[in-house]
C-alpha cells in the first residue's frame, strides 16, 4: 500500500492512502432505482453490486441516492479507513441515449464521498434513475485520500 505523507493544511495531515476505485452505475431492477458497484483499480475499494437503490430510501447496502435523484452517497462503511479528500472524479464514459455532458462535483462529508451529477448544458441535477434505462451505464473514475 503507498503510503501518503501530507503536511499539515487544514484538517489533512498525518500518514494516509491514496486510492483509486472505478464506480459504475447501471439500471436497477426496481422502478426508478439504479444498481452501483465500486471496482478497486488501485488499492481502491470493492463494493459489490447493490440493486434497486432508489432515491430518498435511505441506504442500500453502502450506497445512499438522495432524493435530488443527481447526488450519489458512498458511504464511509464501504471504504477502507477514513475518507479526507477526493483528488479526482471524471467520468470515463456514459451509454444513456441523452448524451448529456456531465459535471462531476466531489465532497466529503462524515467520511462519506458524496457525488453530485450535473448536467453541463443548464447546470441541474441529472435523474439519474430517469436517465439509466436498461443496458446503459455511467463509468465514473474516482481518486481519493484515506488515513489508515
Amino acid at each position: 500500500m503507498p503510503v501518503i505523507r501530507y503536511p499539515s493544511a487544514g484538517y489533512i495531515k498525518g500518514d494516509g492512502a491514496l486510492r483509486i476505485s472505478q464506480l459504475l452505475l447501471e439500471h436497477g431492477t426496481a422502478a426508478n432505482s439504479i444498481k452501483a458497484s465500486l471496482i478497486n483499480k488501485w488499492d481502491g475499494d470493492t463494493i459489490a453490486a447493490t440493486d434497486n437503490i432508489v432515491e430518498g430510501g435511505g441506504t442500500v447496502g453502502n450506497f445512499t441516492l438522495n432524493s435530488d435523484k443527481g447526488t450519489l452517497t458512498i458511504e464511509a462503511a464501504g471504504l477502507t479507513g477514513s475518507a479526507v479528500a477526493v483528488i479526482a472524479v471524471y467520468e470515463e464514459y456514459s451509454t444513456t441515449e441523452h448524451n448529456t455532458p456531465t459535471g462531476i462535483e466531489s465532497v466529503i462529508t462524515a467520511n462519506d464521498i458524496v457525488i453530485s451529477f450535473t448536467s453541463l448544458f443548464n447546470g441541474a441535477l441529472r435523474d439519474l434513475p430517469a436517465d439509466l434505462d436498461v443496458g446503459d451505464s455511467i463509468k465514473v473514475h474516482l481518486s481519493y485520500l484515506t488515513s489508515f
